[in-house]
């Protein structure tokens, strides 16, 4: 990796958001990006689980945080959770759902997810998870303008 110029400004920090809904994922991906995140917007659990055991060493950066639907087709966010776990990986994921029993709550919890958020969600809530969860080093635009109610 080449050294970065006084002029090259930081790479952001990406988060990696894996939403079977497109319209909630695009909603939730053009929030993030608002907030100066790179966002590689993922469709389903197959294609989670593809990128972060291939996609985020090909970028030579792994992603900041994991933002996960729970339900999705081919792998849930909690068996995607379990996988890195199993493997001794320690990204930080926020769960969402749709679906948010105790039981769910507590299995998460259990893996190590940072939260999970039940829908519907403020999206400032979201976007306060992932501030807080991101790597510090890396600076990114707070417009504070993500007031509204997803889900």
């Amino acid at each position: 990796m080449k050294p970065k110029s006084k002029n090259e400004l930081p790479t952001p920090p990406c988060v990696v958001l894996a939403e079977d809904d497109p319209e909630l994922l695009s909603l939730l991906a053009s929030v993030l990006e608002g907030e100066g995140y790179e966002v590689e917007r993922i469709a389903d659990g197959r294609e989670l689980d593809r990128f972060l055991w291939t996609g985020h060493w090909e970028r030579r950066i792994p992603p900041a945080v994991v933002v996960s639907d729970i339900r999705m087709p081919c792998f849930s966010g909690l068996e995607v959770l379990e996988e890195l776990r199993r493997a001794g990986r320690v990204q930080p994921v926020v769960l969402i759902t749709a679906f948010g029993d105790e039981a769910t709550h507590e299995q998460a919890r259990q893996l190590g997810a940072v939260a999970v958020l039940d829908k519907p969600f403020e999206l400032e809530e979201l976007v306060e998870l992932v501030n807080a969860t991101a790597e510090p080093s890396h600076p990114v635009r707070r417009h504070g303008s993500a007031a509204r109610q997803v889900g």
